[in-house]
């Protein structure tokens, strides 16, 4: 009992007794973690910028290491201790090499005190080479730079949403000010982020493309003027090509659906034009059989030869019936002696949406 008793009052004296001063130690203290180096030319090389690391605590501090989030920044931290109340600096060197228009980095630098990981960062834009500009942005719009003007948005069944960007570059003195112009397509909506490029600042052009709204199904390629235009009036445009391969949505049809769906047949995979001599058009018939138990629709026949034109074509073939589809070629709009060409049967069978034959002939 006594020895209980004992326990009890030990265990107060010590809950009674004063705590331990807390351990010294140094503080990271920045007065600031960000710095804009401006706009900067390429070929004038690598920029350096300095950050203020003051020790605000009561022992000495020491960076440990930095790291880099690219290639492009490094970092020159102070060696040994830093005493309480000192201010050291860091340094942080960035190369423009191969970069265009605004950046952003960052570096970490470690300490062992509080405030153990800070990040610094550095932003600014970079006025880059020809060389630089031409391999980036080999396209122009005026003074503006593009990568491309050509924008291949797949292929895709009905109701699906697809995008693309265009990147663009202002290497000139002066302010830029895009905008991309849809015209009648209404199955597209383009917008630029920035609308106005400040020199030395890039910006892109997102288009977007409702295959819903498409108005043909197959391929459809359509034309998107990108205007540019300065503070002083000038102005320039260019036309921004658009491509997509449109399908009919058969997913949501039933089983039943599917079972009474139309079948498409052609007779032939090819059509020959044999030999022919310029200036006289040859036409020749494909035979159309709708085997299915519905109406078959017959919704375009494509082809991307100008010397091939379609005469005439059926819209429905009722099941069980034959039709005819007339195609005339000439010669005359033919590049070369040799004819080898794709026409596209683009119907509403579920097994057989699009029926692609060949066209071949030699001119004598």
């Amino acid at each position: 009992m006594r020895h209980a008793l004992r326990v009890i009052a030990m265990c107060a004296i010590a809950a009674l007794a004063p705590l331990s001063p807390l351990a010294a130690q140094g503080i990271a203290s920045w007065p600031a973690t960000t710095a804009s180096l401006g706009l900067i030319n390429e070929a004038d090389g690598a920029v350096t910028t300095r950050f203020a690391l003051v020790n605000s605590g009561d022992a000495p501090l020491v960076v440990t290491r930095a790291k880099s989030t690219c290639g492009c920044t490094a970092t020159r931290c102070p060696q040994g201790d830093i005493a309480p109340g000192d201010t050291a600096w860091v340094e942080v060197t960035f190369s423009p090499r191969g970069v265009i228009g605004h950046f952003e980095k960052s570096v970490f630098i470690y300490t062992d005190g509080e405030e153990k990981r800070t990040q610094l960062t550095i932003t600014g834009n970079v006025r880059a080479t020809d060389e630089t500009i031409d391999g980036r942005f080999p396209l122009r719009v005026g003074p503006l730079r593009v990568n491309t003007l050509t924008l291949p948005m797949g292929e895709h069944p009905r109701g699906v949403m697809r995008n693309k960007v265009v990147a663009a570059y202002n290497p000139s003195p002066d302010t830029l000010f895009l905008e991309p112009l849809p015209g009648d397509n209404v199955h597209i909506v383009a917008h630029a982020v920035p609308d106005t490029v400040a020199p030395g600042a890039t910006a892109t052009l997102t288009f977007i493309y409702n295959t819903r709204l498409a108005p043909m199904l197959g391929l459809n390629s359509d034309t998107v003027t990108l205007r540019c235009a300065d503070a002083r009036g000038g102005s320039h445009e260019a036309a921004v090509t658009v491509t997509a391969v449109v399908r009919e949505d058969f997913s949501q049809w039933t089983p039943d659906e599917l079972a009474a769906a139309p079948v498409a047949v052609v007779d032939e995979a090819v059509i020959d034009y044999d030999s022919f001599t310029t200036g006289k058009p040859l036409k020749r018939t494909l035979h159309l059989t709708n085997k299915g138990k519905s109406n078959l629709q017959l919704h375009r026949v494509f082809t991307a030869e100008p010397a091939l034109t379609v005469l005439r074509a059926p819209r429905i073939v009722h099941p069980g019936e034959r039709a005819d589809i007339i195609i005339e070629l000439s010669p005359d709009a033919l590049d070369g002696t040799l004819l080898n060409a794709t026409l596209d049967l683009i119907t509403n069978d579920p097994e057989h949406s699009v029926l692609t034959l060949r066209a071949v002939g030699r001119r004598k």
